[in-house]
């Protein structure tokens, strides 16, 4: 008998619980009864008091509509403590399987311990939970009686494969594995956990890194709330930007900057009648500001929630004022300020990429016209179609005489023709028509057809571009018999010498007059751009549209005309000659590379 009272007691204990209605007080109120936070800069009963802005994501939590919560936030705002708010929430109220996942299985086990388990520990109505066989409760899973909680690292995609669960939570995703060729990002696998449950929800959180990131995608797609407070002055509604802050700390621009000065007239300025606003009046205006979503075309159930560190009550507008000065001399600093402290994405610095620039370029000349004796044309190869790019060439430099797209190699015969092209530089990097590619050059290589292919600094040693013999059935460089001509070209060097070119610094390359929009937009695709990588700033190419050809074309123009001389005047050999002889100028003119065949130039 004491054997099945004992049973019965335990059902009726769960009967009541699965059955029991959600609490009527909602997730902040909740909150405030029985969360305690330990290990925490907040230290103490969960408040909502200095930190308004946690109220609506919390509360989101309750409501079925929403299925997404994407908390873009700045460092010193308390996502985090969002996050452990919610884990207790939905352990005591809501009672469903949580899966929990951090960049490492490291973070997730340091976080278990020091911030989760303390905080269970020390609420009354929480340890009431927790399990009474130690072996249940562990740093990375905790079968408490309501519900399981599974804690994990994003690092691969098995550790992501293992537990199905209804609540997806997710800390600093942007350090997760973004997708790959081969198999999706760690974001997407973990949301595939919850794909079987009907009510699921979705909680993740970063601080943003650039605008590809997994938090900032996210943001972008969901509703975009921003925290708007009113101005103490005019009453006018605003949200803090960086663009509003005010300081003085020098007497003119060729002075150093006295901090101290900084940090004690730091103040923020109305955007709508000029007030100013302090410490105090900022956190008085926080406790009645409100969230208000800003994209009409959000994702159904996406709530994002961007908030940035000029919020935080734990930083002053004199603190955030300084940070922001001394990272104007470290690009790496600033990128962290940009990304932990305005929690906004980290944008490249890139130059050289001004389409304007282009109308220096332009020469009292039509499309079609042919100024120059000498004419190549240069192809990119698609998958439905062909790209081409005419330029002829006088003793002075190079004019662009056509471009477009063809619909087969007739179409390039036709215009070979037409502008009596000594040479035809083809692509041969697309992959998906490769024979093809081949079998067209080798039926025109008498008639000055070559495939061109782009290739790293460090394959070619000795010269910015080489030209070789290449059999396709061999694929052997060394062998001369049969095959096709291949010039292999230092792209990055042909590159920026385009950079240059295309904004008229050259004085030598030329497009004609009323050139089209599209050429325009063909041309400058790519720009270069800086990035920090381990510390140092290094410059590298950046794709700012998908449609590139017409840069491409003309960086297989510069490389053919230079080594086969075609304008009279070594392009990018004559700029890194005189780059070598202003850093030696002991150095002699540099030395043609030793071909092991004499090609007859072209024109005689």
């Amino acid at each position: 008998m004491p054997c099945e009272n004992t049973w019965r007691v335990e059902f009726t204990r769960a009967f009541k619980r699965l059955f029991a209605p959600l609490a009527k007080i909602g997730v902040v109120e909740w909150a405030r009864r029985n969360v305690y936070l330990v290990d925490d800069e907040r230290a103490g009963p969960f408040d909502t008091e200095n930190f308004p802005y946690m109220r609506e994501p919390l509360e989101s939590l309750r409501f079925g509509s929403v299925q997404d919560i994407i908390l873009c936030f700045g460092t010193q705002t308390g996502k985090t403590t969002i996050l452990t708010v919610a884990v207790a929430y939905i352990v005591d109220i809501i009672h469903k399987t949580i899966f929990f996942a951090f960049p490492t299985k490291e973070l997730a086990k340091r976080y278990s311990k020091t911030r989760l388990q303390p905080l269970f520990k020390a609420s009354e109505s929480l340890r009431a939970h927790l399990p009474e066989n130690r072996d249940n409760y562990t740093n990375l899973e905790q079968q408490f009686d309501t519900c399981t909680l599974v804690l994990t690292g994003a690092g691969t995609p098995a550790q992501l494969a293992s537990t199905p669960a209804p609540i997806i939570i997710a800390d600093e995703i942007d350090k997760f594995k973004l997708a790959t060729d081969r198999e999706a990002g760690a974001l997407q696998l973990l949301k595939e956990r919850s794909k079987s449950f009907v009510a699921k929800k979705h909680l993740i959180a970063s601080t943003p890194t650039t605008a590809s990131g997994n938090i900032w995608s996210a943001y972008v797609g969901s509703d975009a709330r921003k925290y708007f407070v009113a101005c103490p002055h005019c009453g006018a509604e605003f949200t803090f930007e960086m663009s509003g802050l005010r300081w003085e700390g020098r007497a003119d621009e060729s002075a150093e900057w006295d901090y101290r000065r900084v940090r004690r007239t730091a103040h923020y300025e109305c955007p709508h009648c000029g007030g100013h606003i302090d410490e105090r009046a900022k956190r008085e205006i926080m406790r009645s500001g409100r969230w208000v979503a800003t994209n009409g075309n959000a994702a159904t159930g996406a709530r994002g929630y961007h908030l940035n560190s000029l919020y935080s009550p734990t930083l002053t507008f004199g603190e955030i004022a300084e940070e922001f000065l001394r990272a104007q001399e470290d690009l790496s600093r600033m990128q962290n300020f940009v990304n932990s402290w305005l929690a906004e994405p980290w944008e490249d610095l890139c130059f050289g990429g001004e389409p304007a620039a282009l109308k220096n370029c332009v020469c009292d000349y039509e499309r079609g016209e042919r100024k120059g004796a000498k004419a190549i044309i240069a192809v990119d190869v698609q998958m439905r179609d062909l790209r081409y790019n005419v330029r002829t060439y006088d003793t002075t430099g190079s004019y662009l005489a056509d471009w477009g797209t063809a619909v087969d190699w007739a179409d390039i015969d036709e215009l070979q023709t037409r502008y009596g092209a000594q040479l035809v530089g083809v692509d041969i990097n697309f992959r998906a028509r490769e024979n093809e590619v081949y079998e067209a050059i080798g039926k025109r290589k008498t008639r000055g057809w070559l495939g061109i292919l782009g290739a790293p600094d460090h394959n070619i040693l000795t010269a910015n571009a080489k030209l070789t013999h290449f059999n396709p059935m061999t694929r052997n460089r060394r062998i001369n018999i049969g095959g096709i001509r291949l010039l292999t070209i230092k792209s990055s060097l042909y590159r920026s010498e385009l950079a240059l070119a295309r904004t008229g610094a050259r004085g030598n390359w030329h497009v004609y007059r009323g050139i089209e929009r599209g050429y325009e937009r063909e041309l400058f695709a790519e720009v270069q751009a800086e990035k920090i990588v381990k510390g140092r700033r290094e410059i590298y190419w950046k794709q700012v549209r998908t449609d590139n050809h017409q840069f491409d074309c003309e960086t297989y123009q510069l490389a053919m005309a230079e080594y086969f001389k075609v304008s009279g005047r070594s392009i990018a050999g004559a700029a890194a000659g005189a780059a070598q002889r202003a850093i030696n100028p002991a150095a002699g003119a540099p030395s043609a590379p030793r071909k092991k065949r004499q090609y007859k130039p072209l024109g005689n």
